[in-house]
């Protein structure tokens, strides 16, 4: 039996036309067993208190507004369902955790807004059950210098995939066409592994499709460090590769796909 957390990627239910990032698709996630979830979170400032949304960032950016620069006032106008099931708010941090506060919960940094981290960790405080990521490697660190047993995971970018990831779906630009990426060397995969010990990052999170090989997952992990996956999408193939390979924990966006 494999021990991959198969972790729900905007909260999964692509397949079935459910909204992602939004307390609907949570709900339908606990209903089909899910015992991870993934999202996206920003900073929002209300009357200059500071809140987390969870929100999809193409719903922002349909609406032209700037991912670092959020009002409250704003997103309560914002509509972050979809025509199958209607109209969804755009849920604060709190009520995400309380909705599913036996579960965990990998939350992702969208964004720079120079607030986020300090206000993300006062939001969990009291909560265990939840690792932070981001594609910079510098918030995670600035993560750690405030509280370095909080729990982080760095997604590691392709370089041939440079552009910002704040608005930019990085998981379609590299599940277009997967089979063009090349695998990880070992020499580049122990740089990766290099800078990875040299920030406390607790898990390394690969682009899934240039992890062609077992050895790539079983590197990581001799090293005492958690190997993830990101970029898998909807792609069951890849999916399926990586749970042979025995890897920690990767997001898919159709789990319900997945038999």
């Amino acid at each position: 039996m494999s021990n991959t957390l198969i972790v729900f990627h905007r909260c999964g239910g692509k397949s079935l036309g459910y909204p992602p990032n939004t307390l609907l698709t949570i709900k339908w996630a606990l209903s089909y067993g899910a015992k991870a979830i993934e999202y996206d979170i920003v900073f929002c400032e209300d009357n200059n208190k500071d809140k987390i949304i969870v929100v999809e960032p193409k719903v922002l950016k349909k609406a032209n507004l700037d991912i670092n620069n959020l009002k409250w006032q704003n997103v309560l106008k914002l509509n972050a369902g979809n025509d199958k099931f209607g109209y969804q708010k755009v849920p604060e941090l709190e009520e995400v955790l309380g909705s599913a506060p036996d579960i965990h919960h990998q939350i992702h940094i969208k964004g720079n807004h120079p607030q986020t981290v300090s206000t993300l960790l006062q939001k969990l405080e009291e909560k265990s059950n939840f690792v932070i990521t981001s594609f910079d490697i510098q918030i995670l660190k600035q993560i750690k210098k405030i509280n370095n047993i909080v729990r982080v995971g760095w997604l590691v970018k392709p370089k041939q995939e440079r552009r910002n990831e704040g608005l930019t779906d990085l998981t379609a630009l590299v599940t277009a066409n997967p089979e063009a990426l090349p695998t990880y060397s070992l020499d580049e995969l122990n740089k990766i592994l290099n800078q990875a010990k040299v920030n406390l990052i607790d898990i390394v999170i690969l682009c899934a499709p240039r992890i062609k090989e077992k050895i790539i997952v079983d590197t990581v992990k001799k090293n005492q460090i958690e190997c993830g996956a990101w970029g898998v999408g909807t792609n069951i193939v890849i999916a399926k590769r990586l749970i042979d390979y025995n890897i920690d924990r990767f997001t898919i966006d159709n789990p319900e796909e997945l038999i």
